[in-house]
């Protein structure tokens, strides 16, 4: 699949007129992404989206489904976006790709975000207002919400970004990289959480979530804050399909191709295991739950535009 979608990168350099959102009742709905789940994690996810305010589920989608967002929706000439990098997803990687794209670039590192935030911030306002014309620009890391709130209150023409991933998954990512003798407090660590088991129990819960909005309130408040506040969300299980879904609808140039997100690491993590890491990080669980099955239908659909022999029966 990687490969057939660089192919559609390169053919989406020559042809801008892209994929038509899909028609009513086509895409990714509420109703229909319960059969995505595991069984003994369906009961659960389906109370969980029944306990949220009505329509706040289908909002999710209309603001992150591809095939709901109009192509160019959130692209203007002078905005500045924040990308903010949730650990163990592909953001990282992606990063990197904003460089080529944006008029003006600049990435803020873990240990630089007080002082070098706001400072950061002020120069991309400063370099706007220079600009007088067209200058988009994109400031990345894995900066937290609240502070984030705090610097950009009452300013225009902000958007926000970011990746999230498979609750699983990324937590047992967040394990091996926390453990590792590459981190120098990795043996404080161990000591703490001598298992992936006892970190599954000990590691906060919504890591993800808390980081995108904040932990103020409850979950259906904090799903109301992403729906606000974010114009895009990637998955890392499908990362050329996001970047593809990013190009589109906020009409950047093409986007150069990166690796899929590793999934070696899925084998190492029983069933069981994975439902009980997902029942409680529910949020999270519950945005990639709707999210996912979404830019899964969109990357088929773009496998199917660059390769219409291959669909055929």
């Amino acid at each position: 699949m990687s490969r057939r979608l660089q192919d559609l990168v390169r053919l989406n350099a020559r042809d801008r007129r892209g994929i038509a959102p899909v028609g009513e009742g086509d895409g990714a709905s509420p109703a229909s992404f319960a059969a995505h789940q595991p069984a003994d994690l369906r009961a659960e996810t389906e109370v969980a989206l029944g306990a949220l305010p009505n329509g706040l589920a289908d909002r999710i989608l209309a603001r992150f489904d591809p095939g709901r967002v109009i192509p160019g929706s959130f692209g203007t000439d002078r905005d500045i976006l924040f990308f903010v990098h949730v650990p163990m997803t592909a953001g990282n990687a992606v990063m990197g790709t904003l460089k080529g794209v944006f008029d003006r670039t600049r990435t803020i590192g873990a240990n630089a975000l007080g002082g070098d935030l706001k400072a950061e911030w002020q120069a991309a306002l400063d370099a706007r207002e220079a600009a007088k014309g067209r200058l988009r620009q994109a400031l990345a890391g894995p900066l937290k919400f609240k502070r984030l709130s705090e610097v950009v209150k009452g300013a225009s023409e902000v958007q926000f970004a970011s990746f999230i991933r498979n609750p699983a998954d990324r937590l047992f990512s967040d394990y091996v990289a926390q453990s590792s003798p590459d981190n120098p407090d990795h043996a404080a660590f161990l000591e703490e959480f001598p298992t992936f088991e006892s970190y599954v129990d000990g590691a906060p819960a919504n890591p993800q979530l808390a980081q995108l909005v904040g932990k103020a309130g409850n979950v259906s408040e904090m799903l109301e804050r992403l729906v606000s506040t974010y114009s895009f969300l990637g998955v890392s299980e499908h990362v050329s399909a996001s970047l593809e879904h990013f190009r589109r609808s906020h009409n950047l140039p093409t986007l150069s191709d990166i690796s899929e997100a590793a999934a070696g690491q899925a084998a190492k993590l029983t069933p069981a295991l994975r439902s009980r890491i997902c029942k409680r990080h529910m949020a999270d669980w519950l945005v990639f739950s709707l999210v996912e099955p979404a830019m899964a239908g969109f990357e088929q659909r773009l496998a199917a535009v660059a390769y219409p022999d291959r669909s055929r029966p």
